[in-house]
């Protein structure tokens, strides 16, 4: 009688790891001097892994003196202190890889009295005079609007004209 031999094979499966996924909510649009609020209670591990927080300033306006009340927790603050766009940056780690970085903006203006008959809502684009029309709604970055009276307006959101509501009536407007 002939002996079979017979071999074992043992493997070990190790799990992955899932990146971390960084999220620090959406932009905002804040009055100079105010207290910003930013969290990044929303970020996720696939793998159910505690999460370590980084944060840190992409970018502020020159002149700024902005600093993050903490680098390391789940959320911080910081004064906007003069106009401009700040943008934070959020790294979570999992305890063995980074995520990729969430970015935020932050964009700060001074209060103006400005009519009150269009809409403003939270968002950032470009404004310039070529894309201003009379009805509907066009994205509106960080700029400025002057009407026909002059008033100057900071925009840092998205504007939604109502028809009767635009700085000019006659396209092309004549500043």
């Amino acid at each position: 009688m002939e002996a079979h031999r017979q071999t074992v094979l043992l493997m070990t499966i190790l799990p992955t790891n899932t990146t971390p996924v960084a999220s620090a909510g959406s932009d905002q649009a804040v009055t100079s001097g105010s207290t910003v609020s930013l969290s990044g209670a929303q970020s996720s591990d696939e793998d159910g892994d505690t999460l370590s927080y980084t944060w840190s300033f992409s970018s502020v306006p020159s002149g700024s003196s902005a600093s993050l009340s903490s680098t390391s927790s789940s959320e911080t603050t910081f004064v906007a202190d003069i106009d401009g766009s700040y943008v934070a940056s959020l790294v979570v780690n999992d305890g063995s890889v980074d995520s990729s970085a969430y970015s935020i903006s932050v964009v700060a203006s001074t209060e103006s009295s400005t009519s009150s008959s269009g809409s403003v809502t939270q968002g950032l684009a470009t404004t310039t005079i070529d894309n201003l029309f009379e009805s509907g709604s066009r994205i509106a970055a960080v700029g400025t609007i002057i009407d026909e009276d002059s008033n100057s307006w900071t925009v840092p959101a998205e504007v939604r004209y109502q028809d009767d509501a635009m700085p000019c009536h006659a396209m092309p407007c004549r500043w």
